[in-house]
């Protein structure tokens, strides 16, 4: 497989002031099993979409957002003056958030395993991709897929890694 790799937007911690908060969660299921791809270790630790990424979230003001403590991890990322804040207590149910912003079409990622936050370009050659959780793992990251063509992409790097 040529190797492909999704455009990276940077994912940067913001300030809470005017940023609009995402809120909804889910519970995973849990199961085991490993997988070999290319000779390297895939383990799969629930199954696909368990963990429920967000295609349309909902979102909260600042000052509604009560339930966020001082102490929480926010994840921020403004583009055009659009800025929307994902904290990590919330990412860790769902990992994966396909979302417009300033009309850009971005998928937000969390690995909570190995702590890398990173937001892609969701187009791809000529196609918008939605992404979902494989329920795999490699070297402790997460694999997502992407729905139309179902590539598996590790996240932290952004790369095609099975599929077209």
């Amino acid at each position: 497989m040529k190797k492909r790799k999704l455009q990276v937007f940077g994912l940067i911690a913001l300030a809470l002031a005017g940023i609009t908060v995402f809120v909804t969660r889910g519970i995973p299921v849990s199961r085991q099993s490993d997988v070999t791809v290319n000779g390297v270790p895939i383990i799969q630790d629930v199954p696909k979409d368990a963990i429920p990424p967000l295609d349309f979230p909902q979102y909260q003001t600042v000052q509604e957002a009560i339930w966020i403590k001082e102490d929480d991890i926010i994840l921020g990322i403004d583009f055009d003056g659009d800025a929307r804040a994902y904290p990590t207590k919330i990412l860790n149910w769902h990992e994966i958030v396909n979302e417009k912003i300033a009309d850009r079409e971005i998928v937000v990622t969390y690995c909570p395993l190995c702590n890398t936050a990173i937001s892609f370009d969701r187009r791809f050659d000529g196609l918008l991709l939605d992404f979902g959780t494989t329920g795999r793992l490699r070297h402790s990251d997460l694999i997502m897929y992407d729905r139309q063509t179902e590539t598996w992409w590790q996240q932290a790097i952004g790369e095609g890694i099975v599929g077209e």
